[in-house]
């Protein structure tokens, strides 16, 4: 049976026992501590059900924070793309390489049942520590320590929890015993489904210190993570606790050592130079060593493959973080949701799979062998990610190009009530009131312009001096002495790399002291440090989320905490750049909001595709 994506990479780890593991859960006389666990009334150890609650705590604290990982790294500790695909791969890998100490501590030294509680403490701790240094002011140290600790912990326990449970049937409940392997795999896609579904709506929709609320984002799966060793606690005296059986994987690595010892020190020629560690080792164990190591030659692609695989969480969620996720009347897809796809398409497809295209695939013998699925798959990541470098490049047309060091680009604002007329030596144009002129490309140098308007007798002429490869800003108004100007303000045309809005403000409002922007999705008091604050003296523009947001203003003098008042409310969308003008008319605070550059217009829908593929691998992989 196919079970979801999100156990493919945990599904030999789990799905297979070896050969000791079975002996001793068929020997009646190699169990210590309670001789039987106690059943339920439909023969079911009682013991099995703290392990299904504490396996889908686990996986719901492990998915949750991994799923926001990528964003957190970028957005808030301000990481670039490439050092913050770094620290989650260098993450990742770190949990599916910690499972080989987990597993020699469990077989060799503690057993299963401390191996799990005692890593289970270490990662509930990381957990915390990264919930806990997510809070102003960004620094990066302790959410290094929390990754080490939970990458050590979730990598420690995986090998263990669901042999653990298997230790708790007893030799003639076979059947239980497959049945609660499918119940664990439920598990396991029904804590990760929640969590990836629910933690980035946390994170983005829920707001605190005036930004994303990680925090909380990381606490909620650190809660579950204490909740999972609680649980795990109170069944201790139910649990069949087998004791520690040898190292394994230690034993494996000295007949390796040994055999490459023995063909260096003796030149006596054997079928196998592994047959030199015969005689420290059994013949039998030999032979099966022998057999893992041709297993693994076959594996030595696969990491390859899952480097590519599991960029969803790191570089497909920063595409999609450039695209819009709206769904209409339902609302927006965050781009760290989309991961959701992966088990929602496989559940949709397992039964597409099994009744229809499995078999046809069957009788034609193409491809039949496991080796032939493997290329298969191998050659179907490959058409995934090409179809991702299409989206990209799709992406990339919907930024404007750069401008070189003997170009400038300058864009017109009128903030009069009236028309306004503006000229050069090689341009001329009309700009209606509260409107902005075309985005123009001029040489950069020395400029002179000539400004009137319909609402002023004065005629004037301004020069400026440009920097080659740089924007800017020309606002026609009337001065403090309500004389015709015009002002020169460096302007922003390069799109945000990670889909967020860019805007500024321009207050023409002398009664305004403060500006700032809030989410419409907060409720409470505006207050100094709610939302975010601008300093309307300087027209930098800052990055906010792609949300609606409500306009409010600080009369000069007026109390920080009490006197904001709501202006307006604005709409912004991913990867536009905007100008927020705010005037005075008729002894009321009004405002205009101007695009420079427009929104990404690009669905997030368009990665669809690419996510149907990278799913059909996990089926032909498996």
């Amino acid at each position: 049976m196919i079970m979801s994506s999100w156990s493919s990479d945990e599904e030999e780890e789990y799905t297979l026992f070896s050969k000791e593991d079975d002996n001793l859960l068929n020997n009646q006389n190699g169990s210590s501590g309670t001789a039987r666990s106690k059943e339920s009334n439909g023969g079911y150890p009682k013991s099995v059900f703290f392990i299904l609650g504490t396996e889908f705590c686990e996986r719901f604290s492990y998915y949750g924070m991994r799923a926001i990982l990528i964003l957190y790294l970028t957005k808030w500790l301000k990481f670039d793309a490439d050092n913050a695909t770094g620290v989650y791969h260098g993450f990742v890998f770190l949990c599916y390489f910690s499972p080989l100490f987990g597993a020699i501590i469990a077989d060799g030294y503690l057993g299963r049942y401390r191996t799990i509680l005692y890593l289970s403490i270490i990662y509930g701790i990381g957990n915390v520590i990264m919930s806990a240094t997510a809070v102003p002011p960004p620094e990066w140290i302790g959410p290094m320590i929390a990754l080490i600790l939970i990458g050590i912990g979730t990598g420690g326990i995986k090998p263990c929890v669901a042999a653990f449970g298997a230790d708790q049937f007893r030799p003639e409940q076979e059947k239980q015993r497959e049945t609660f392997f499918s119940v664990f795999y439920f598990m396991i896609n029904l804590g990760s489904m929640f969590s990836i579904i629910l933690t980035p709506i946390l994170r983005a929709d829920v707001h605190c210190y005036g930004a994303e609320c990680y925090p909380l984002a990381f606490g909620i799966p650190a809660i579950l993570m204490i909740s999972s060793a609680v649980i795990f606690i109170a069944g201790g005296r139910l649990y069949k606790k087998i004791p520690p059986t040898g190292n394994l994987i230690g034993r494996v690595f000295k007949c390796i050592f040994y055999g490459i010892k023995g063909k260096i020190s003796h030149p006596d020629k054997r079928p196998h130079w592994l047959d030199h560690s015969i005689g420290l080792f059994e013949a039998d164990f030999v032979e099966e060593v022998k057999r893992l190591l041709k297993v693994l030659i076959i594996c030595v692609p696969l990491p390859l493959y899952w480097a590519l695989g599991d960029q969803q969480g790191s570089r497909w969620t920063l595409q999609a973080e450039q695209l819009d996720g709206s769904m209409g009347p339902l609302g927006r897809i965050k781009p760290d949701q989309l991961q959701a796809l992966n088990p929602i398409l496989i559940l949709g497809l397992i039964p597409l799979f099994e009744k229809l295209i499995y078999p046809c695939l069957d009788k034609c013998k193409v491809p039949n062998r496991p080796l032939q699925r493997m290329v298969a798959g191998m050659f179907l990541s490959v058409i995934a990610f090409v179809m991702a470098g299409f989206v990209q490049l799709k992406i990339n047309s919907q930024f404007e190009s750069p401008l070189t060091t003997t170009e400038i680009g300058i864009t017109h604002y009128n903030v009069l009530p009236c028309t306004a007329s503006v000229s050069s030596a090689h341009y001329s144009q009309s700009i209606h009131s509260l409107q902005l002129g075309e985005f123009q490309k001029f040489s950069p140098g020395n400029i002179t312009w000539n400004i009137s308007a319909d609402c002023s007798t004065e005629n004037i002429s301004k020069t400026f001096s440009f920097i080659g490869s740089h924007s800017y800003r020309l606002v026609i108004l009337q001065n403090n002495s309500s004389s015709l100007d015009l002002i020169k303000i460096k302007d922003q045309r390069k799109k945000s790399g990670e889909g967020n809005a860019l805007i500024s403000v321009m207050n023409m409002d002398n009664s305004i002291g403060s500006v700032k922007l809030v989410p419409t999705t907060y409720t409470g008091t505006v207050t100094e440090k709610t939302g975010i604050t601008f300093d309307i003296k300087n027209h930098t523009h800052l990055s906010l989320e792609p949300e609606s947001y409500e306009v409010y203003k600080l009369p000069k003098n007026g109390d920080n905490t009490t006197d904001w008042s709501l202006v307006s409310t604005v709409k912004l969308g991913i990867g536009g750049i905007y100008t927020l003008l705010l005037y005075n008319e008729n002894s009321k605070t009004n405002l205009m909001l101007f695009t420079s550059v427009e929104q990404n217009s690009l669905s997030m829908f368009v990665m669809v595709p690419q996510y149907i593929v990278i799913t059909v691998v996990y089926f032909r992989q498996m």
